[in-house]
């Protein structure tokens, strides 16, 4: 699944700084990413591509 993300996002041109993944259950894996992005705009159309995704149910933006 991690491979997938990658490659999502890697095909947009973003290069990802961080990523690590953290198991929550036999259900559910937490995937935290940290990439260089041009803009809000830009982050929102990674976002909404990575939403496309099978088996993903949420993607949400951290703030610092």
């Amino acid at each position: 699944m991690i491979a997938v993300i990658a490659t999502r996002i890697n095909s947009m041109g973003v290069n990802i700084e961080k990523i690590s993944s953290e198991d929550k259950d036999y259900q559910f894996t937490y995937v935290s990413l940290e990439m260089l992005i041009e803009s809000r705009v830009h982050l929102a159309r990674i976002m909404k591509r990575l939403r496309t995704i099978n088996h993903v149910r949420k993607v949400v933006r951290l703030k610092n």
